[in-house]
């Protein structure tokens, strides 16, 4: 599985106490040598957070350390752009209710991006879409 998370920006890298340009990368092999890439970056005043892979319980834990540069964020918008992500499990949801629970509080709003028919679907199920926008 491979991990990646890129600060593409000056000012959020240093909001986040980086410096521009730190990469960080980790892999790790599964069953199946699926990989997962995450990817933080600023685009129009906006944090984004590039999902690329499966998004299951041998990611999460990873992923869940990434996200938490979102989590100090005061005031920023944050997006989710899904449309690479292949599958969600629970623990994936976890983290996307975490980040919800940690940066509204914050003055944040959290919207996602390019879900896919299938993704829809599992954050339906879970009555998710109640707690996201959603945006094209």
């Amino acid at each position: 599985m491979l991990w990646k998370i890129n600060i593409s920006s000056k000012s959020f890298a240093r909001k986040l106490g980086y410096y521009e340009g730190i990469s960080y990368l980790c892999r790790q092999k599964t069953k199946d040598n699926c990989f997962m890439n995450t990817t933080i970056k600023e685009e129009d005043n906006n944090l984004v957070m590039e999902f690329d892979g499966r998004l299951d319980t041998l990611a999460s834990g990873e992923v869940g350390k990434q996200m938490q540069a979102l989590y100090n964020c005061e005031g920023h918008n944050i997006v989710l752009d899904m449309t690479k992500l292949e599958y969600i499990s629970s623990s994936g949801l976890r983290l996307l209710l975490e980040l919800l629970k940690v940066a509204q509080p914050k003055g944040s709003r959290i919207f996602v991006k390019g879900i896919s028919q299938k993704i829809r679907n599992v954050l339906e199920m879970a009555g998710f879409m109640n707690f996201f926008k959603t945006i094209d």
